[in-house]
């Protein structure tokens, strides 16, 4: 549970506040001429881009409020008998924000107009939250390597940016807090995997079709939960009374790359690492209904291919065939190798393995291993090997969104965001199966997003905001060698098949992975409902929320074994200067093995939260933010039953004390 309360003096006419979800509020009150409030008054707020109106009446504090009101520019007019019609355009709505502003009204008819140019505000003077807004401008114009709208967090201070995990994920801290552990909300829903595992985004659409987004370091409003370290608040864009549209593309190439200062070579001439990155789409946007219901839908792809320079340590043509002759450790001192079945220990004759003695399984897995193309960096040969790789990278994200509003107490809107970006990483092995890369690929991840918001006026001072969101996830990762039968072709007996082994040889380059992961569905329901209720001086809010995770996930870390040979197997005990890994591998002497394989899990759990609000209006120049929140993440269960935890009141059936794992 956490208290909020703030004050904070009111020295602008007009002063933002944070709004509860991504849309904004204007709210104020209509003063005569001597300062005197006036009630009754039919305050109206018309979208420019849209035409939508949104109409509420002041109460008998002379207090409007036109709230759930889309980013946009507005004009705001007020029409009372007695008076002339005031009119106030050039109102820009920003995400997440609150206008104060109040409306003096001249005595006259209402046939005449008073029109006002409205000027920005200078001052957030009305809240104690502490936070950036990121205008569209910025959003559309900066340039971004990948064209992702999460990356623009760089520009908040108090904000660090990690990394993106493999094109996808975008990682930071916000306001000191762990990575991971802010929220995020697109459009008013919850886009993240919040409840079950760390909070990553699930969903980072392209800066095409995002309007603007506001970062919220600390102190914000109690109607936000379900977040460790800052909130990210964003919203998509929305189709207008005008079809507009755009097409695009961004590219890169190795043609105009020079190559890398480890590049492999072919005689004099280096060879670049490929590269080749195209990036295109376009939006349309527009009205279906003029004034009433309008569209916007925007589609991006990404070909990405990352080149890279890979170099490794191979055994050598001698050392395949276990003639260790000519092995030194770094001083250039020859490595001896014992055999570990003779009497004592006895050394190799001639540092040279027999081929009797090599292991037909090992003999099996050298054609695996490349062969050396560099000469060695040191005279243990290290580093005698390199390849050009790359990570291939493709997405397709398709964004979409209609408003309608019904009437002037009914507007509702839909979201739907879907996103798919695989990528596999090319292999320098002479055959990719045993590539170690985990995972290696093809890595299948996709995730879609749907969004149904309504907003109902049941009287002037009484509005209810509804919100419905899913989000739906797969991910699928598993090693190179998954669904291939090398275990049976090679011979090795007592594992399972259906992977490459992993080998990890003390002094060569690991090969072989030997994993599979399926995680769906990720899937998360929310339902939000708030209110706002305009009483007096008061300025309510009120609301619950309910969010349900679910996580199925299929998780064989070593399907077919990792095998870890070291120089102990064919060295002298407490000789460190003897023994070699590879020569432990050949004659078949593992040092450590590991098989992992866990049971399906099936989880879900809920997370539960109400809060309440009351932006207070003491006095002209003092306003009281004051909110208390309550919420709480209910256990995380296994369907059948497969998780454990410890149970404090039980007692133990062997010590009769309090306290057993079940």
């Amino acid at each position: 549970m956490r208290f909020l309360a703030a004050c904070a003096a009111l020295v602008s006419f007009s002063a933002p506040l944070i709004a509860q979800t991504s849309q904004a509020r204007i709210t104020g009150r209509v003063l005569d001429p001597a300062g005197a409030v006036i009630p009754n008054v039919e305050v109206t707020a018309t979208n420019v881009a849209t035409g939508v109106p949104t109409r509420v009446r002041s109460n008998e504090a002379g207090i409007y409020a036109l709230p759930f009101l889309q980013p946009g520019e507005y004009t705001l007019s007020a029409v009372a008998t007695g008076f002339k019609k005031y009119e106030r355009k050039g109102i820009v709505l920003e995400t997440a924000e609150v206008v104060e502003i109040d409306l003096k009204l001249e005595v006259g008819s209402v046939t005449d107009v008073v029109e006002v140019r409205a000027e920005a505000p200078l001052l957030e003077s009305a809240s104690s939250s502490v936070g950036q807004f990121i205008e569209g401008k910025t959003v559309a114009e900066m340039p971004l390597a990948g064209r992702r709208a999460l990356e623009l967090v760089r520009l908040s201070g108090n904000v660090i940016f990690v990394d993106y995990s493999n094109n996808a994920k975008p990682r930071f801290a916000v306001a000191g807090g762990r990575s991971y552990q802010a929220g995020y909300m697109l459009d008013g829903g919850n886009i993240q995997n919040l409840r079950i595992a760390s909070a990553q985004v699930d969903i980072d659409p392209p800066v095409e079709v995002i309007q603007e987004f506001k970062v919220l370091q600390n102190a914000y409003s109690a109607e936000y939960g379900g977040s460790a370290a800052g909130l990210l608040v964003s919203t998509t864009k929305s189709g207008t009374n005008s079809f507009q549209g755009s097409l695009f593309e961004f590219f890169r190439n190795d043609k105009l790359d020079a190559a890398g200062f480890f590049a492999p070579t072919e005689g004099t001439r280096k060879i670049k690492a490929p590269l080749r990155y195209n990036l295109f789409g376009g939006t349309l946007g527009g009205p279906i209904i003029r004034n009433r219901t309008h569209f916007f839908a925007g589609f991006e792809g990404t070909r990405r291919s990352d080149g890279s320079t890979q170099i490794l340590t191979v055994p050598t043509a001698k050392q395949k065939a276990g003639d260790f002759s000519e092995t030194f450790n770094q001083q250039g001192r020859l490595i001896p190798i014992h055999d570990p079945t003779a009497a004592g220990r006895a050394p190799f004759p001639g540092n040279v393995i027999p081929a009797s003695r090599i292991d037909p399984v090992a003999r099996n897995l050298l054609p695996y291993y490349p062969s050396p193309n560099r000469p060695p960096v040191n005279l243990a040969g290290g580093q005698n090997f390199s390849g050009n790789r790359a990570q291939v990278f493709t997405r397709e994200n398709v964004t979409s969104r209609v408003d309608h509003s019904f009437s002037n107490s009914n507007r509702l809107y839909v979201r739907f965001v879907y996103n798919n970006d695989p990528y596999y990483w090319t292999s320098v092995l002479p055959n990719k199966i045993a590539d170690p890369t985990n995972p290696f690929g093809p890595i299948t991840r996709w995730q879609t997003s749907y969004l149904f918001a309504d907003t109902h006026t049941w009287s002037p001072n009484l509005i209810m905001d509804t919100r419905y969101s899913l989000s739906n996830r797969k991910f699928v990762a598993n090693s190179a060698g998954f669904g291939s039968k090398v275990i049976e072709e090679i011979g090795l007996k007592g594992v399972p098949s259906g992977a490459f082994p992993a080998l990890q040889i003390s002094g060569i380059s690991n090969i072989g992975s030997s994993s599979y992961r399926l995680q769906a569905p990720i899937r998360q329901h929310q339902i939000i409902n708030n209110w706002t209720w305009v009483r007096g001086r008061h300025f309510v809010k009120f609301g619950g929320e309910w969010r349900r995770s679910i996580n199925k996930d299929v998780n064989r870390p070593i399907i077919s074994g990792q095998f870890n040979f070291s120089p102990n197997s064919t060295g002298l005990p407490g000789n460190s200067a003897t023994g070699i890994g590879m020569a432990s591998f050949l004659i078949g002497y593992v040092n450590t093995f590991q098989l992992r394989e866990t049971d399906e899990l099936d989880r879900y759990s809920d997370y539960f939260a109400w809060f309440i609000q009351d932006d207070w209006k003491l006095t002209r120049n003092l306003t009281l933010n004051i909110g208390l929140r309550w919420e709480t993440d209910g256990p995380i269960t296994d369907r059948n039953n497969r998780m454990n935890s410890f149970d404090p009141f039980a007692i133990n059936p062997v010590s009769g004390t309090r306290g057993v794992v079940k």
